[in-house]
């Protein structure tokens, strides 16, 4: 991505404290991208990751919020907009494995929980943000996973049945 240049661009980043989300808003940030950076637990992490991208002269913008509240999404992307005039790439990339349980084990809250987490979350950010890039005609939605969602290998039929 080095080589690329999205100048006067701004993207959202959700889980963007650390890991995926964190090295994705440096490396916009690398190509010219002005960058909010959302975080819910780890505000010294995000601290750490907007001094990132500004070394890099770049814009960073800190905002706290949880991706499964439709009311935090919502004022994350009205922050947004606001600090930055628009929003033209969201990166869809909180979420987790809140907890290893075999889903023939899983009760309902833990279920709902991980549902809220990994999918709402998902489809609250994309609800939001869609109206300001139809309006201005432009946007891009990214939608990160990981290996975990592939299930736990070590846990297979054969082991818990015998």
């Amino acid at each position: 991505m080095a080589g690329l240049n999205f100048k006067d661009r701004v993207a959202l980043i959700t889980g963007a404290s650390t890991g995926i989300g964190a090295s994705t808003a440096v490396k916009l940030a690398e190509c010219g991208v002005k960058v909010a950076i959302n975080y819910f637990h780890s505000e010294a992490e995000a601290k750490k990751v907007a001094k990132a991208v500004g070394a890099l002269n770049a814009e960073a913008l800190r905002i706290k919020a949880d991706v499964r509240n439709a009311a935090q999404v919502r004022d994350m992307i009205v922050t947004t907009v606001k600090k930055f005039g628009k929003l033209d790439i969201l990166v869809n990339n909180a979420g987790g494995l809140v907890k290893r349980v075999p889903v023939a084990e899983m009760d309902d809250v833990l279920w709902d929980e991980i549902a809220n987490l990994n999918m709402r979350s998902v489809f609250y950010c994309s609800r939001t943000a869609i109206p300001h890039m139809v309006e201005r005609k432009y946007g891009r939605i990214i939608n990160v996973s990981s290996i975990a969602a592939f299930g736990t290998p070590q846990y297979t039929l054969r082991q818990r049945h015998g």
